[in-house]
């Protein structure tokens, strides 16, 4: 895959004189160095490391996977996230058809990490489905800004980025329905895709009993830590088997840390009633009538963590066997 390496802000970076003040004329360590508004016809994969700026997109319409160092995750209409400043990210589009239109902007300066830290979002990249009047009205304005054609004390614009952060770190804190263990969960989940689930670890990054984790995914997902995760691994496994036909089974299943592809291929069959292969030749077949959940019911979680019930019956998480009550 060909990507863009370096874009207009970096040319101009890379061709200051090494003495000369980075920020010049704006009295602040911060400057709005570009916002916009992208088009599906403007939109293109990138790489970048190390790069000397801070990102802030909102996502407005399509898909595009997001990786920031090792933390990947594929963001949707509603989503904003993070490009820190020298981190090393790509971003890339899974179908032309997906092409996302964004709005974002991007600054100078160390003061975007030290407000970051401040309001403790320091290495919190994704904030799914945190869209809002009032943030987007942010990056309208921040627009406005930008394209005026006048020069600016950098003050307002600071100000704007700093409200932003703050109604990021409300969210993310708050004790609404949009509860910080709500979101923390999904973010959590995005970032493990690959792995294989832990409970216990899964408690310990987010600093919540076990029993907390069950009762908050109950009733912010209706479902549990285990399929949550389990689902959002197969969603996005699909994608790939739909995006990359040359994808090897083999490679898929080691990508999302199953032992094998019978492991794989058993589990996406479980969850989804077709196999992998059926999905990848026919996805139109798949129904959601016909997974395993949708067979049995609705189900619920069983009061010891290691089992899940449904109707009449309990599902060892260990090797998904069904233990008839």
């Amino acid at each position: 895959m060909a990507f863009e390496k370096i874009d207009w802000l970096m040319e101009r970076f890379y061709a200051r004189n090494p003495d000369q003040e980075r920020l010049e004329g704006t009295g602040l360590p911060f400057i709005l160095r570009d916002s916009q508004i992208t088009n599906r016809e403007s939109v293109e994969d990138w790489q970048r490391e190390n790069y000397p700026f801070t990102v802030m997109e909102l996502v407005l319409e399509g898909e595009n996977n997001i990786t920031v160092d090792d933390d990947g995750f594929r963001v949707r209409p509603g989503d904003l996230y993070i490009l820190p400043q020298y981190s090393t990210h790509t971003i890339t589009f899974p179908t032309p058809e997906k092409l996302c239109i964004k709005k974002y902007f991007v600054v100078e300066g160390p003061i975007m990490n030290y407000l970051l830290k401040a309001h403790g979002l320091f290495g919190i990249h994704y904030f799914p489905q945190i869209r809002t009047a009032e943030i987007e009205a942010i990056f309208d304005r921040l627009y406005e800004l930008f394209h005026s054609g006048q020069i600016s004390d950098q003050q307002e614009e600071l100000l704007l980025v700093h409200k932003l952060i703050i109604l990021l770190a409300k969210t993310l804190y708050s004790d609404s329905s949009r509860s910080q263990i709500k979101l923390k969960t999904r973010y959590w989940i995005n970032r493990h895709l690959f792995e294989r689930f832990n409970l216990n670890t899964m408690c310990r990054d987010l600093g919540i009993s076990k029993s907390a984790l069950f009762r908050s995914c109950r009733q912010n997902f209706d479902s549990t830590p285990y399929h949550l995760h389990m689902q959002a691994k197969l969603e996005a496994a699909k994608k790939i088997l739909l995006d990359s036909p040359d994808t090897k089974m083999k490679e898929i299943a080691e990508r999302f840390g199953f032992s094998d592809c019978y492991h794989f291929s058993k589990t996406f069959k479980t969850f989804t009633g077709i196999s992998p292969s059926q999905y990848r030749k026919n996805p139109d077949d798949f129904s959601p009538e016909s997974s395993f959940f949708q067979k049995l019911g609705q189900y619920r979680p069983a009061r010891d963590p290691r089992f899940f019930a449904v109707h009449g019956c309990i599902i060892t998480r260990r090797d998904r066997s069904v233990i008839h009550r």
